[in-house]
């Protein structure tokens, strides 16, 4: 059975169950070792993209950093390695999610909630909001192997809002910086920028205190944008 399939499979049984269940994932067996019925040996799949050949880090591969309660992660965009609050950790098909289902037939995906409403919070630091965006992406593409199929901000959300095939929830509707448009704005009241790398690669930007793009104050992840003086 193909990933995709594996995947559809998994949320048409959420679909079915109703009510509160977990996913829950076998540990990897120690190398050389082999699952039980199974004549090779168990390896996890892995996004085949460049690692970054600084830090000698894969995509999506997390380390401990440096300061207690943070986490260095290289992001599947382009970019050097993030420190980021262990909080915030990169999801993998191998986490156990709380999920819950709603009457009407939407499936949430509750650590993604929760960490939309730490979202813009004193709680967190500003460079800290695209780190939460893109853990929550992230949980997104648990289901669909791919980020939201949109071009522009208000569709990136409604995406994630639950505007989708299987009515996957990883973004709360009620959100209060969501705009009258439907968009995401920044802690500054500037709609964010979703810019699509490729079907797993999506650039978050924040224009930052300013609110102007390219400008030294611009929160981004992935690539360093060309900024003015």
């Amino acid at each position: 059975m193909s990933k995709t399939k594996a995947n559809a499979a998994a949320v048409a049984a959420l679909l079915v169950a109703g009510g509160l269940v977990f996913f829950v994932n076998k540990p990897e067996p120690p190398a050389g070792e082999t699952d039980a019925g199974s004549a090779t040996p168990h390896t996890a799949s892995a996004p085949v993209l460049p690692g970054n050949p600084t830090s000698g880090m894969k995509p999506g591969e997390v380390r401990p950093g440096e300061k207690p309660g943070t986490l260095v992660v290289q992001p599947f965009q382009p970019g050097p390695p993030k420190t980021i609050s262990s909080n915030y950790r990169v999801p993998s098909h191998r986490d156990d999610a709380r999920i819950t289902k709603r009457n009407d037939g939407a499936v949430i995906f509750e650590q993604a909630i929760d960490l939309a409403r730490q979202l813009h919070t004193e709680a967190v630091g500003p460079e800290e909001d695209v780190q939460i965006l893109d853990a929550i992406l992230r949980f997104y593409r648990l289901v669909y192997n791919t980020n939201p199929v949109a071009g522009e901000n208000f569709e990136v959300i409604g995406a994630l809002t639950g505007e989708n095939p299987h009515k996957i929830v990883v973004f709360p509707a009620d959100h209060p910086d969501i705009n009258d448009a439907g968009e995401l704005n920044d802690r500054w009241g500037t709609p964010y920028y979703f810019h699509a790398l490729s079907g797993t690669q999506l650039d978050i930007w924040s224009a930052g205190p300013d609110r102007k793009r390219n400008t030294r104050d611009d929160l981004k992840l992935g690539l360093e944008p060309d900024l003015q003086q």
